[in-house]
């Protein structure tokens, strides 16, 4: 994972999709949150996929922002 991304993350995994792997890593808090989330591609240049959308907001879902504070909510 490490080389296809060029960063350690604390949660790993690979899934296929239409043929391609796609290499996840979460970075995760001390209390198993995770805070953020890197995807890549299989032979694939800085451009987005079919599947980029439906995997960012599997991570980003989860996240809502105060409108009066400004304060991060976890959902």
């Amino acid at each position: 994972m490490e080389t296809s991304i060029g960063a350690r993350f604390e949660r790993t995994e690979i899934r296929m999709y239409h043929g391609r792997k796609y290499f996840i890593g979460d970075s995760v808090t001390s209390q198993g949150e995770r805070l953020f989330r890197t995807v890549a591609c299989e032979k694939m240049v800085h451009s987005p996929t079919v599947m980029f959308a439906e995997m960012v907001w599997e991570h980003i879902g989860k996240f809502a922002r105060d409108t009066k504070t400004g304060e991060l909510i976890r959902l």
